[in-house]
């Protein structure tokens, strides 16, 4: 299943657009120059601007925290 970015309706993953919104489930609008860019590309093919999303994350052995039940 594919999760619309906009709406968050689960879409068939054969789908090219949102069932419920109309979105693309296959493309996005470069921030800095509007050109339409795939999701899985790293950097606008217009402009040369990042677009790709960064995971940043802090893992550690040990936490020192309680769990939370």
């Amino acid at each position: 299943m594919l999760l619309c970015p906009r709406c968050q309706f689960e879409n068939p993953n054969p789908n090219k657009f949102c069932q419920q919104c109309g979105n693309s489930l296959i493309y996005k609008p470069c921030h800095e120059c509007g050109a339409q860019v795939a999701f899985s590309a790293k950097e606008c093919q217009n402009c040369g601007v990042t677009t790709g999303q960064v995971w940043r994350a802090i893992i550690c052995g040990r936490s020192n925290f309680p769990a939370v039940e």
